[in-house]
């Protein structure tokens, strides 16, 4: 009977797994640079199996670099499709200037982004980037502002905040301490409010005064900026909008994460209704 309950478990165990992962997802069974197909499997729709090509090099869904692995974006790497998302429970070390082409990177508590050089890793315009609370973060093994993160055109961190035009440094990204995972209503049609909200959290929360610093990227022009918690916006163009908020406590220490809105043009075209339509009977002979 035991042994009937725990062979039940384990089949439960396995259908769950199973159910959690969709097709063309790819994790690491070990470390190795990021282009070695043979260190990668991918989900068929059935089962885990070995990787036919590396993450980026066709059709790409979510991919995981587990806990104990460390891949390296290697020089090699080309990234022509785009991956859904990355998540890092383990280490990705840049080495060399890469671009990683997914609007979503996700650093879980173990992970890390290891710098090993004077090397810039490219996001995408409007990626996001998770750092879970616990997490070390962006990390590198000798600080200078020569090892970058670059969002779209923006030189958005350097390790030690120096270089012309970098917003950060890769401690203030990190936010170990005090951070904020901004939230919105994500879809709304033109002429509807934006309600931001700033989420802020950890133990330096107490460290007041508390300030806010709120700023957009429109899809063109100038935006809205705004020093209140939670703030409101109406857009007057349809598109994508960046709203990315910076908190700061009384000790200087800072955090800043974006959360992006779609505006959806709604349609000009007026919808008749009651519309008397007469018809003309002529009999035939």
């Amino acid at each position: 009977m035991k042994a009937t309950f725990l062979s039940l478990l384990l089949i439960l165990v396995t259908i769950c797994e199973i159910s959690s992962q969709s097709l063309n997802d790819f994790r690491t069974i070990a470390s190795a640079d990021w282009s070695v197909v043979g260190n990668w499997q991918m989900y068929d729709g059935s089962f885990w199996i070995p990787a036919l090509y590396y993450p980026g090099n066709g059709t790409t869904n979510d991919v995981t670099i587990l806990n104990g692995h460390t891949i390296v974006i290697d020089t090699s790497i080309i990234t022509p499709n785009i991956l859904n998302s990355l998540t890092i429970e383990g280490i990705l070390e840049v080495d060399s200037d890469q671009t990683l082409n997914t609007p979503n990177v996700i650093i879980t508590t173990n992970g890390t982004i290891f710098w090993s050089a004077n090397s810039t890793l490219t996001l995408p315009l409007g990626s996001n980037l998770t750092i879970n609370t616990g997490s070390p973060g962006l990390t590198s093994s000798g600080c200078n502002a020569n090892r970058k993160l670059i969002i779209g055109s923006a030189n958005y961190a350097t390790c030690n905040g120096g270089g012309s035009g970098t917003l950060y440094s890769f401690s203030e990204i990190n936010g170990i301490d005090l951070r904020v995972d901004p939230s919105s209503n994500t879809q709304i049609n033109l002429g509807q409010t934006v309600t931001l909200f700033a989420n802020p959290s950890g133990p330096q929360l107490s460290d007041n005064p508390i300030t806010y610093n709120w700023t957009v990227t429109p899809p063109t022009g100038s935006g809205f900026s705004s020093t209140d918690e939670n703030p409101t916006d109406v857009p007057t163009i349809a598109g994508t909008y960046i709203y990315k908020v910076v908190i700061t406590n009384a000790s200087g220490t800072k955090h800043t994460n974006s959360t992006t809105v779609n505006i959806t043009a709604f349609s000009t075209k007026k919808v008749i209704t009651n519309r008397r339509i007469t018809f003309r009977v002529t009999n035939k002979i």
